[in-house]
């Protein structure tokens, strides 16, 4: 008959035995006083820079959820990352492709995004700059589908307009 133990350290040492238990604990010890020891203003830093870099990667992955539509009677659709494989991959000319402030303006907006989403603490200027520039084109997505009444247009962008709003609102919040 086995005893059951209610304390979760005691349910510990009956199965990894008194040695282990000893060892576990010995290792255990001095890393909470460590992290007891650190001010607290120093986890909410990294809290925030983490989910500052959690929102850029969100609207760097809502952008390309963005929903085209174009032709007559919606013979040609995709998604922003089908255009853009098409774009950088299977079209002949990509340097004139890039001359196109369309394609230009957002594709720079990108990389800014991504540069910051790995750098230590993400810059609000280059931030804001970058988040601008993707805008543009989802604001006029939104705008499209609004005017010609497709809902589907105008869904599509919400996802990003809500990780901005996700990202500027955590830019505004003081830690």
């Amino acid at each position: 008959m086995t005893k059951v133990k209610p304390h979760f350290f005691n349910w510990i040492s009956y199965r990894i035995g008194d040695v282990g238990f000893r060892l576990l604990i010995g290792v255990l010890r001095p890393m909470n006083f460590c992290l007891l020891a650190r001010p607290l203003y120093f986890w909410s830093n990294q809290q925030s820079f983490f989910m500052k870099k959690l929102a850029i990667c969100s609207v760097f992955l809502s952008f390309f959820l963005c929903y085209l539509e174009w032709g007559q009677g919606s013979e040609q659709s995709g998604f922003l990352f089908q255009a853009a494989y098409t774009i950088f991959f299977e079209s002949k000319n990509v340097v004139d492709n890039f001359t196109h402030p369309i394609i230009l303006l957002p594709f720079v907006g990108i990389l800014l995004l991504l540069s910051q989403a790995f750098r230590k603490e993400p810059s609000k200027r280059w931030t804001i700059i970058g988040l601008a520039l993707p805008g543009l084109l989802v604001l006029f997505l939104l705008f499209i589908g609004m005017m010609s009444k497709n809902v589907k247009i105008a869904l599509s962008t919400l996802p990003f307009l809500l990780s901005v709003w996700w990202l500027l609102r955590l830019f505004r919040q003081k830690v």
